[in-house]
């Protein structure tokens, strides 16, 4: 009788440290998210979305010649299509709108800066092939990809009108972050 109540007792005490880490993390992500800074217009932000899918569909060229790795091929070409897609659909919304998508030219210091530091990781991407390749571009897909779906979202309470365009937006895109750092996990695997 004593094990099956020390077992409950475990089990509850493992339940509440995980679901307190969770709330704590989701009150992290929130508290991220507000502070993220949106291009200022709706078009500004369009603008951007255009430009990240833009940098994605070449990446994810990129990797389809460059990864030795047959896994990493097949992530490029997801990348190509769920951002074609995605791009397809901004595109569309901003028409609806009367607007032409063009590149977006970031206004703040901190994001000439992120503009320099994603040309500095492609420009890296592009002189490598291999294992090398394949680690650098899927830690840089973790990374973008987190950065991402934070401005997103961020903007998608800043332009309520995005929410129904973005919200698939955003589950691809989780989706290609998850992809990416499990393919990450795996190389550090084999290769130690």
């Amino acid at each position: 009788m004593r094990r099956p109540l020390r077992t409950m007792a475990l089990v509850s005490l493992l339940v509440f440290a995980a679901s307190t880490q969770a709330t704590a993390r989701t009150r992290r992500v929130r508290s991220a998210v507000n502070q993220i800074q949106v291009p200022p217009t709706q078009q500004d932000f369009l603008e951007w979305l255009h430009g990240v899918d833009q940098t994605e569909i070449h990446l994810g060229q990129l990797a389809q010649v460059n990864s030795s790795d047959p896994a990493v091929r097949r992530y490029g070409k997801m990348l190509v299509r769920d951002h074609t897609a995605i791009d397809v659909k901004i595109q569309a919304f901003a028409k609806a709108k009367g607007w032409t998508l063009g590149p977006f030219l970031p206004t703040t210091a901190l994001g000439q800066k992120m503009r320099t530091a994603d040309r500095a990781v492609g420009s890296e991407l592009h002189a490598m092939t291999g294992p090398m390749f394949d680690h650098t571009f899927l830690a840089a897909m973790v990374t973008g990809h987190d950065a991402a779906i934070a401005t997103i979202i961020a903007g998608m309470r800043q332009f309520p009108d995005t929410d129904a365009l973005l919200r698939p937006a955003v589950r691809a895109l989780h989706k290609h972050r998850v992809r990416a750092w499990r393919l990450l996990g795996r190389m550090k695997l084999q290769n130690v």
